[in-house]
């Protein structure tokens, strides 16, 4: 990456703070920013100490005995490590609770004798420590390469050499492995820590294996684990990609992975320093144009033919799918909030750059009355206004409605939205088209431009919750969550596109349930047919209704989709991690504090 491209993301990001600036004044950007960051570290801290396990616990995990008792191979590449670090490092592995595991050292400053010194006492005192000189060093990947040759486990777990395992770390990843059928992959929460590892702060909690997420960040990170034999087979690191040598290899073997499977808990703490590409990402700015190639390489082999940017964010990126030909996208608006809703939202549907499409206004009588004259002042070649007959029920209305298009692509709209992303349908389409996919959908904000939704989720207690609701649109949230495009378990009707055989596969939406519980069933029916459902936060709308940040604030509303889902809501929300509000926050009381 360039000075020049540095400078670049510096402008936009000023130019973004100051239209904030502009927009809400100095008061509220300062305090916005001042709440964003002054507790974070100290709430996680006061977290991570309640979850710190007890002695007894520990000493306990050292005698159980799993039915499958896998032998670990973590792969450490040494080079010119800190003496403290590199001692703090092996210990973290000594100390697991779970005893079958092998560290295997590949030292690429055997002339450094303190360190030679260190790692000859550690191989004298434990028989599964194994370590190799590397006289030149060549590379991250070359020398990981190297050790992955005298690895003999049945996994193997990538660890830097200055960062640190939490002591029950292998425990709960066997116990995974246990659990889960034995899958190929597996990844771990993680959180970083201070330079004398006394302090931990910025924890990654992450979602369970979620594609689109991965091609727009490497995720999964810290701790990676995989099969020995997938990574053999598929000829271990590349040296084309160091820097990202980890991003590339978990790319490929998640193409490959029978099963992949996460443990939602903070096992594997990276090390912060002026070094460290945790503490100052421009000191690894190359290893941002190999991210980029690594996830154009997969995509080729996905056949999804699309094209990666680098965002103002480093370490994020955009993927752009191809729009393969200009399918007819048939767009259906209820009709129920008033004709200015209306009228709005149709104007922007005729500012945007696709033009073939259709559009079907479907009149509710009992909501509202659209009256002849503005039935005609809206009517067009594109346009075509419906009326329905019967008393209101949204899941009907909806069924009813696309049985009237004629496209392979319907875009439910709500008439409260009004779209200020011009190609909008190009993006959702270009996604929706992608083989796996099974619903897309967009960002909405609020008229002030704080955050109406960027996608739906199943937080605590199992109630659906709009993520990020009154957030302003000024930072990237938790991870860049709300910039980034993901999968999710939820789309919103109010802004979503559908492919109509996976419509036709589902049987459409239910007309026994209610609109929430209607919406959130077609969603979870499509994602139990293992298809996709993605939030794209580029395709952006404003939305004029009523201000909430719950799908349903009455529990009993949701009583049937608790009925029907239940093993799932039991599981959890796999787009989301069970320590983690709907703003993405260990704070139990944010709601207020937004409030005041």
């Amino acid at each position: 990456m360039t000075n020049n491209n540095l400078i670049e993301r510096k402008k936009k990001y000023l130019f973004k703070s100051l239209n904030y600036l502009k927009q809400y004044g100095f008061k509220n950007l300062w305090n916005y920013t001042k709440k964003k960051f002054r507790d974070s570290n100290r709430e996680y801290r006061e977290w991570y100490a309640k979850q710190t396990i007890q002695k007894v616990v520990l000493e306990m995990q050292r005698d159980v005995q799993f039915e499958y008792m896998p032998l670990i191979s973590i792969l450490v590449p040494v080079y010119n490590t800190p003496f403290e670090f590199l001692e703090q490092m092996i210990n973290s592995v000594r100390h697991q609770t779970y005893s079958g595991w092998e560290l295997c050292i590949a030292n690429a400053s055997p002339e450094n004798k303190q360190i030679k010194n260190l790692l000859n006492n550690y191989i004298e005192n434990d028989s599964r420590i194994k370590v190799i000189d590397v006289p030149e060093n060549e590379g991250i990947s070359q020398n990981t390469n190297l050790v992955l040759q005298i690895a003999t486990g049945d996994y193997v777990g990538l660890l830097d050499h200055d960062d640190l395992l939490a002591p029950n770390a292998l425990y709960e990843v066997v116990q995974s492995i246990n659990k889960d059928s034995i899958p190929d992959v597996i990844y771990t929460d993680e959180d970083k820590v201070s330079f004398n590892a006394k302090e931990h702060f910025q924890p990654n909690f992450k979602p369970d294996f979620n594609l689109d997420l991965l091609r727009s960040n490497n995720y999964i990170c810290h701790f990676f684990l995989a099969k020995r034999k997938l990574v053999k087979s598929l000829g271990g690191f590349r040296e084309e990609f160091n820097g990202a040598q980890d991003y590339d290899l978990i790319l490929r073997c998640i193409e490959k992975a029978r099963k992949i499977s996460h443990v939602p808990k903070i096992l594997y703490h990276w090390r912060m320093h002026n070094d460290s590409t945790s503490n100052n990402p421009v000191s690894k700015a190359y290893a941002y144009n190999a991210g980029k190639r690594a996830i154009e390489e997969h995509l080729a082999r996905c056949s999804d033919k699309g094209w990666v940017e680098e965002t103002e964010n480093p370490g994020f990126y955009k993927v752009k799918y191809e729009l393969k030909g200009k399918p007819l996208v048939s767009i259906v608006v209820l009709y129920r909030n008033g004709k200015k809703a209306l009228s709005n939202c149709l104007q922007s549907i005729s500012e945007l750059s696709y033009m073939n499409y259709e559009i079907l206004v479907i009149k509710c009588d009992n909501i509202n009355v659209l009256d002849d004259v503005f039935v005609e002042n809206i009517k067009c070649d594109k346009i075509k206004v419906l009326k329905w007959e019967k008393s209101y029920n949204f899941a009907a209305v909806v069924n009813w409605a696309i049985s009237q298009t004629k496209g392979d692509y319907i875009l439910l709209l709500s008439d409260c939205v009004q779209i200020i992303s011009s190609d909008c349908i190009e993006l959702l389409l270009s996604n929706c088209m992608r083989k796996q996919m099974g619903i897309v959908g967009g960002k909405t904000y609020y008229s002030d431009n704080t955050i109406h939704q960027a996608g739906i989720v199943i937080g605590k207690e199992n109630l659906p919750e709009k993520l990020f609701a009154g957030y302003p649109d000024l930072l990237a949230g938790y991870m860049h969550r709300e910039t980034v495009q993901q999968n999710l378990s939820i789309i919103s009707s109010l802004f979503m596109m559908i492919k109509r055989e996976v419509y036709k596969e589902v049987e459409g939406f239910n007309e026994k349930l209610n609109e929430e519980c209607s919406n959130i069933d077609f969603c979870l029916k499509v994602g139990s047919r293992k298809y996709l459902l993605t939030f794209v936060p580029s395709v952006k709308g404003y939305y004029y209704g009523q201000k909430d940040t719950l799908i349903s604030k009455n529990i009993n509303d949701l009583e049937d989709i608790y009925m029907l889902w239940e093993d799932w809501l039991k599981k959890g929300d796999p787009a989301y991690n069970p320590n983690l509000s709907f703003k993405f926050s260990l704070r139990k009381d944010e709601e207020k504090d937004d409030e005041s």
